[in-house]
């Protein structure tokens, strides 16, 4: 029951709100009444001003520690038994120590008394903690002053105050634990409605990037210049090439259509990128040239369809076709610990500063971007999707400076396709 507990005392009951009880109990009864924690300290600023030395001044000197100790004691055993009690306090004084719980939960207690009660009634009461150390002429002077201070009382009268301060204090500090727990609720729904709201937008932005994915492998331009390609292979060669262009376009088209999986191998991607290379190749001739270094380990490993085309195309595309001698792509996959480590660098024109900044600030921006340049759409959603599937197991870097190339950097789980959680 002791221990830390959800919230504290002054957090569950208002400080005035208790002080004025204090005060009322003091004005009414001309009993002191305090406030302590579960180890018998006092809180600040919950005593009431009034005659009630010798016993202050006792509680601020070197017996203070004692004060406190029986202040436990008493508050504990009352906590023990969920009511209040009256005890003997190390000095020989009847107090009434009515303990706060909330929840299961003990707070605290709140002490009244420093009365005289009748002899007999004095004998009957326990006593936690004896005053047996040896004290100096200043304590003793205090100590012997005591008596002639306590206030005359009897068990029963102590007793109802305490059961009224118990009955009160609790109800208010209950009302306060509810208060602050409806609105730690509150709280936390407002935080689930806002979260299940991002990640409705986040679905639909996953599903936006999936559509916006294929619309830019099957973007016009590009499918115009792969058939004219076609055409003007077909025309020059005689049709010698042109059925290897053919299929090569016809299975990326085949692979675009079924997109509907979420999850597919990468060897799947790494034959969509193939056929989207050889026709890069043939339509720019000896420009573009291709470096290849795969570990065939990894082949099987699940791979999110059209996540890494789109950053071979961004460098083909923007990097490299722009360059009139072309240029080099190269193409890393490997596996380290676990992990799939997959670069893909560039000899080409590079990207600008505001591209670069862009793409970057990505993270931060929880791969929201609307208005990011044009030219790193399939990076944007190629990053989305890759993130939304692997969370933060995925991450990724990019380096890039004009007229020097782009280096792109992922590493995410290896994960076989069958792979079964």
């Amino acid at each position: 029951m002791t221990g830390k507990t959800p919230y504290t005392l002054e957090e569950l009951v208002p400080f005035d709100t208790f002080r004025e009880i204090i005060k009322r109990v003091h004005d009414v009864t001309g009993l002191r009444t305090v406030v302590t924690d579960y180890r018998g300290v006092l809180y600040d600023g919950f005593e009431v001003e009034g005659e009630y030395d010798p016993c202050h001044d006792i509680r601020f000197s070197e017996l203070g520690e004692m004060c406190a100790q029986s202040d436990a004691y008493a508050g504990l055993e009352a906590a023990r038994l969920g009511r209040p009690i009256i005890y003997l306090c190390h000095l020989g004084a009847a107090e009434a120590v009515s303990p706060i719980i909330v929840s299961g939960h003990y707070y605290g207690s709140v002490l009244t008394g420093h009365s005289l009660l009748p002899p007999e009634e004095m004998a009957s009461l326990p006593q936690f903690v004896k005053c047996n150390s040896c004290l100096t002429a200043r304590q003793k002077q205090l100590c012997d002053q005591l008596p002639s201070k306590l206030v005359p009382n009897t068990l029963s009268r102590l007793q109802a105050i305490a059961n009224l301060l118990f009955l009160v204090t609790n109800y208010i500090a209950e009302i306060g634990y509810r208060s602050i727990t409806q609105k730690k609720i509150s709280e936390y729904e407002t935080s689930l409605l806002r979260e299940r709201n991002i990640n409705a937008d986040l679905e639909r932005n996953i599903a936006n990037a999936k559509m916006r994915n294929i619309q830019a492998q099957m973007h016009p331009h590009f499918l115009f210049n792969a058939l004219n390609t076609i055409n003007q292979t077909a025309i020059l060669e005689g049709g010698v090439e042109t059925p290897k262009l053919i299929q090569a376009l016809s299975s990326i088209m085949r692979r675009t259509l079924a997109i509907n999986d979420e999850t597919s191998t990468l060897e799947d991607e790494l034959s969509q990128i193939r056929n989207y290379l050889y026709i890069a190749q043939v339509s720019t001739g000896d420009r573009l040239k291709v470096e290849w270094d795969v570990d065939d380990s990894c082949l099987d490993a699940a791979c999110p369809p059209f996540t890494i085309q789109p950053l071979v195309e961004n460098s083909v595309v923007h990097g490299l076709d722009p360059k009139i001698e072309g240029g080099t792509i190269s193409i890393s996959i490997k596996k380290f610990r676990g992990m799939l480590q997959i670069s893909i660098c560039d000899t080409g024109c590079g990207m600008d500063l505001e591209t670069l900044q862009s793409l970057q600030a990505l993270k931060e921006n929880g791969y929201t971007m609307p208005d990011s340049p044009s030219s790193s759409i399939g990076i944007r959603n190629s990053m989305q999707i890759l993130n939304s599937v692997f969370g933060s197991s995925f991450d990724w870097m990019i380096d890039s400076s004009p007229k020097t190339g782009t280096q792109f950097y992922l590493h995410f789980p290896y994960r076989p396709y069958n792979f079964k959680a």
